[in-house]
């Protein structure tokens, strides 16, 4: 995974939010940012490989070295995709098949991740994403009041676009992990 730093949004940014200091911009774009990934699930990264016990069915994929889990997407012995149920401790996964036999280095897990840090952040969401953090920051500046930028009509406004894009977001995300075939048919004539 390609990771981009930050400083990519600054530009815009500051357009944006004329007068606001860089560090206060970064800061609400590091809140931005958390918000985002937890809301939308979009900070997506493959975990290291574990290995598979034989006739042992539950595993916990924590802790991870980037952040803390949210929700697993998918869980893969030697690549491919297995079926599993959700456990109750975040990071578990309990799985439908038993293997008999031990695999060294074979299970692996599509995580969804709350960064501990917002320094670097995955190239995809500056590909798909940008223009919804920039919404969020914006209206996040805006919503501070007694502040030369402050404007609470706008904050409200780039508020709902922020919040439109995470569960765009959401939904781009959990499509790439479903198992269904598209919920369309041929009209009937």
């Amino acid at each position: 995974m390609n990771m981009v730093d930050i400083s990519v949004f600054y530009d815009e940014a500051a357009s944006r939010i004329s007068g606001a200091p860089i560090d206060v911009l970064r800061q609400q774009l590091e809140g931005t940012l958390r918000e985002f990934y937890v809301r939308s699930g979009a900070f997506l990264t493959l975990t290291p490989a574990m290995n598979v016990k034989g006739d042992k069915v539950a595993y916990n994929f924590n802790p991870q070295p980037e952040g803390e889990i949210l929700t697993i997407y998918s869980v893969l012995v030697d690549e491919v995709p297995v079926r599993f149920h959700g456990a109750e401790e975040p990071g578990s996964v309990i799985l439908v098949t038993k293997y008999p036999e031990d695999k060294d280095k074979a299970l692996t897990a599509v995580v969804s991740l709350r960064p501990f840090k917002y320094d670097l952040i995955p190239e995809e969401t500056v590909t798909f994403d940008f223009d919804t953090i920039l919404d969020g920051v914006t209206g996040r500046m805006f919503m501070m009041p007694d502040r030369p930028w402050s404007n609470g009509p706008q904050a409200e406004y780039y508020l709902r676009r922020f919040r439109q894009g995470q569960g765009q977001a959401r939904v781009r995300v959990k499509s790439r992990f479903t198992q269904q075939a598209a919920g369309w048919k041929f009209p009937p004539w």
